[in-house]
C-alpha cells in the first residue's frame, strides 16, 4: 500500500519482467472511498549491467577533460576482453552511457563535446596516427562542464554492441578559451590504448587532426549496457523534485503533445537540456539549448514533430536541466 496527495505515483523496487495488479482508493478528508476495479501492468526486462574499465588511482591523466588547452581530441581502445572482465554480459548489447571519473575539475565548459563509437580490430595504437572509424555512431554531442567525481554522458543514440569486437571511442571538443586542467583517475597499461592531441586553436579544427601522442595511461571509465535500445531515465528522475525552479511552468496541461514551457534564467550563458519521459522511464523527446542569456523564456514544444511512435495517452514527465541541475514537471497527454 502506498499513498500520494497527487494524481500519480511512481513505484520502485519491483521485479523486472513481472505482471502486477493494482487498484486505487480515494480518501477525502478521513473518509476512504470505494476501491476502484483491479488493473494490471508488466514491468520491463533487465535493467542492464555496467562495465568498469580501469580501476587505477593515478591522477596525472587529463584526457578527455584537459581544459588547460582550448581544444582536445582523444581516442581510446577498449578490448572485448576488458569489457567481459569489467562486467559486461551477453544479452546486454546496447551501450547507453559512458562515464569518466575526475579527481579535480576546473569548471570550464567544453563546447561541442562529441563522442563517437566504432568497432576496431586493433588492441593498441601501433603509431601516432589516429585510427579510422569504420561506420562510427555519434552517440553524444553537447556542451559539457565536468565536475569532480563520476561524470556520465548519457547517449542520445545507444550503440548496438555485437559482443565480440573491440571498441574505438573517439572524443573531440573545441573551445576558444582555456583554464586549468581537470585531472582524471586513470590506469597505466602495458599497451598504448590512448592517443590524444591538445592544442590552442581559437577557430577550432583539432577534430581534423590525423596524428597525436600515444600514452599507456587511459582514463578509468564506466560503460552502461542494456538489453534494450530504449533510453531510460534514472529512477530518481521520475521523482518530483524537492526544489522547483521559480517561474518554471508547462501549459496547457492536459495537452495533445504540443505545449509551451516557461522558465526564468538568472545566470548568463546557461546550458538548458529539455527531456520528456513516459512513466516507464523511456525518453521520448530531447532538445539542448546552450549558452542562453539570463531572462524569461517561453519555448514551444511539439512532441509529434519528432515522429515518435512511443507517444500514447497518459502521464509524462518533462525534465529541464539548467547547468546540470534537474527540475521536473508532469503533464497529461490526451489523444
Amino acid at each position: 500500500t502506498v499513498n500520494t496527495t497527487s494524481t500519480s505515483r511512481s513505484l520502485t523496487g519491483l521485479t523486472a519482467s513481472t505482471t502486477y495488479n493494482f487498484r486505487v482508493q480515494a480518501v477525502c478528508g478521513s473518509t476512504p472511498g470505494s476501491n476502484s476495479g483491479t488493473n494490471n501492468f508488466t514491468t520491463t526486462g533487465s535493467t542492464g549491467v555496467t562495465a568498469t574499465i580501469g580501476t587505477g588511482t593515478g591522477t596525472t591523466a587529463t584526457s578527455p577533460y584537459g581544459t588547460l588547452y582550448m581544444d582536445h581530441r582523444v581516442q581510446y581502445i577498449v578490448t572485448q576482453a576488458e569489457l567481459v572482465s569489467g562486467g559486461w554480459t551477453s544479452g546486454n548489447n546496447f551501450i547507453r552511457s559512458l562515464a569518466f571519473n575526475a579527481s579535480s575539475s576546473s569548471g570550464q565548459v567544453m563546447n561541442a563535446f562529441t563522442i563517437r563509437v566504432a568497432y576496431t580490430t586493433a588492441t593498441s595504437f601501433a603509431s601516432s596516427s589516429y585510427l579510422t572509424l569504420s561506420s562510427p555512431v555519434t552517440v553524444y554531442s553537447a556542451n559539457f562542464t565536468p565536475t569532480t567525481g563520476w561524470n556520465t554522458h548519457t547517449f542520445t543514440t545507444p550503440f548496438n554492441y555485437n559482443g565480440t569486437s573491440n571498441l574505438l571511442i573517439d572524443i573531440c571538443w573545441n573551445n576558444s578559451t582555456y583554464t586549468t586542467d581537470c585531472n582524471m583517475f586513470a590506469t597505466t597499461l602495458t599497451a598504448y590504448r590512448a592517443l590524444y592531441t591538445r592544442q590552442d586553436i581559437a577557430s577550432g579544427g583539432v577534430c581534423a587532426n590525423t596524428t597525436g601522442t600515444r600514452n599507456y595511461t587511459r582514463a578509468n571509465m564506466r560503460l552502461a549496457f542494456s538489453s534494450t535500445s530504449a533510453r531510460t531515465a534514472p529512477e530518481e528522475q521520475l521523482v518530483e523534485p524537492v526544489e522547483l525552479l521559480e517561474g518554471f511552468a508547462l501549459y496547457p496541461n492536459p495537452n495533445n503533445g504540443a505545449f509551451t514551457l516557461e522558465y526564468n534564467l538568472d545566470a548568463e550563458a546557461s546550458d538548458v537540456q529539455l527531456e520528456v519521459y513516459n512513466l516507464m522511464g523511456v525518453l521520448v523527446y530531447a532538445e539542448n539549448k546552450t549558452h542562453q542569456p539570463a531572462g524569461q523564456y517561453q519555448v514551444p514544444m511539439d512532441l509529434t514533430s519528432a515522429s515518435n511512435t512511443d507517444l500514447s495517452a497518459g502521464m509524462y514527465l518533462c525534465q529541464m536541466k539548467v547547468n546540470g541541475k534537474a527540475y521536473n514537471r508532469r503533464f497529461i497527454l490526451k489523444p
